[in-house]
């Protein structure tokens, strides 16, 4: 049975002598994030400013209704081409993120890993986290708490598809609630365990929180490692 001190210190064998790579792997991941999340948060920027304006008194309710009226075209751009980033490149990205750690767990660091989610059975990872997200916020629409479950119950998908990305998406699926029985609320104060030190991280204007992350990821796959069944394994040696 793992534990957390377990995880970490197999995290910290897995980035001794290989951190700086790691750190190199979160920093690429961490660019393209914000240069395509960029893309599409200026429309909002532009409303918080006009809301916050009309909040102050500066501009009148009409002042402010014309300027949403005149910006609801960049507002639903904004929308659909954040959905579109997320769908075709946040997620293959965060797949690629996670092979990264997987291969450096197994003693391979290499940043192509990070570009993997592109390369192989790209339209399938983008299908298997499209339908994942799309199960996970459809149970959000009933009650906050059953999608917070469900988003815990196929956390492991990413891990799933980047140690084997032939499994089918009903496979995937359905191998991360299995994983995640039992795994969900150990995994929760998992997370809550690395607060501290990102809030640490915080202190240097956010941006030691860079440094951290590598820990992070590498503890998070060792805790996939733990709790991945043998018939992935299989199937993976069988791809």
């Amino acid at each position: 049975m793992w534990t957390r001190s377990g995880l970490k210190m197999s995290a910290k064998g897995v980035l001794r002598g290989n951190y700086w790579i790691s750190l190199a792997a979160v920093l690429i991941v961490g660019i393209i994030t914000s240069v395509f999340s960029g893309l599409y948060a200026t429309g909002l920027r532009e409303y918080m400013t006009s809301y916050s304006q009309m909040m102050l008194g500066n501009i009148s309710i009409e002042e402010f209704e014309n300027t949403v009226a005149s910006m609801s075209g960049k507002l639903i751009r904004a929308y659909i081409t954040a959905l579109i980033v997320s769908i075709f490149i946040f997620g293959p990205l965060a797949v690629g993120s996670v092979k990264f750690f997987l291969k450096s767990a197994q003693g391979e660091s290499s940043l192509g890993n990070i570009w993997s989610g592109f390369k192989t059975n790209y339209l399938h990872v983008v299908w298997t986290l499209f339908k994942r997200d799309l199960f996970v916020a459809l149970w959000s629409l009933l009650f906050l708490i059953p999608g917070i479950i469900k988003s815990y119950q196929y956390v492991m998908v990413e891990y799933i598809l980047a140690d084997n990305p032939d499994i089918s998406s009903h496979d995937a699926l359905v191998q991360s609630r299995e994983m995640m029985k039992g795994n969900k609320w150990r995994f929760f104060v998992l997370q809550l365990s690395f607060l501290g030190w990102l809030a640490l991280g915080a202190l240097a204007c956010g941006l030691g929180t860079v440094f951290v992350t590598p820990y992070m990821q590498a503890t998070y796959v060792q805790f996939y490692l733990s709790v991945k069944p043998q018939k992935v394994i299989t199937q993976a040696a069988e791809a």
